[in-house]
């Protein structure tokens, strides 16, 4: 292989890579509007059921909000190994790929290592996992902890009468089930979110 032709491949390849690059940072700003999306809609669905409770005094209804908002929050987990694996890519890209193709930047005085380090510049100035609090609090305490509440209340009701009776529609045989249950999905959603 000619030199000119070396020059042309390598000239093909870094158009090809910074097409990707691109592309990929396209597609991680679209995750993150999806996680944004994920709270506006979690947070809305999360008011209203709690709206119906409250208007209709209907605390069965607190059962259902953990049901919806683990489909969130499963959706919100997704999005969130995605951005990872598209991150860990985009840094392969910066690290590897293309100081193959052209060399590293650091050669001349006073520049950075690399040509391209958005995704560098990123993961050291982005918040440290701050959010997590947030992204817990919504998926999992906001959520789960009143039906657990709602659901021992009866249960000890049933076995211990005290003065205030809440009445419920549910067997009480159910909310023992949903206890266990919920009690299983806040583990597993905290353990969950604690990775990502």
């Amino acid at each position: 292989m000619t030199n000119q032709e070396i020059t042309q491949l390598n000239e093909f390849k870094l158009k090809a890579i910074l097409i990707e690059y691109q592309a990929l940072k396209n597609e991680l700003l679209q995750k993150f509007n999806h996680e944004l999306q994920t709270y506006s809609i979690t947070i809305t669905a999360i008011a209203i059921m709690l709206g119906f409770v409250v208007e209709g005094k209907n605390y069965d209804i607190l059962l259902v909000i953990p049901v919806i908002s683990s489909a969130f929050a499963f959706n919100f987990i997704w999005e969130r190994n995605i951005i990872y694996i598209i991150a860990g890519y985009l840094k392969k890209i910066e690290d590897e790929i293309l100081p193959e193709i052209i060399g590293f930047r650091n050669t001349y005085p006073n520049c950075p290592k690399y040509w391209v380090g958005w995704e560098h510049h990123f993961s050291e100035h982005s918040p440290k996992h701050s959010y997590k609090i947030a992204v817990e609090a919504l998926f999992v305490a906001i959520p789960i902890f009143p039906a657990l509440i709602y659901s021992m209340i009866v249960v000890k009701q049933y076995f211990v009468p005290t003065s205030i009776q809440i009445n419920s529609f549910i067997p009480m045989p159910v909310h023992v089930c949903m206890i266990l249950i919920y009690l299983f999905l806040a583990c597993y959603l905290y353990w969950k979110l604690l990775k990502t």
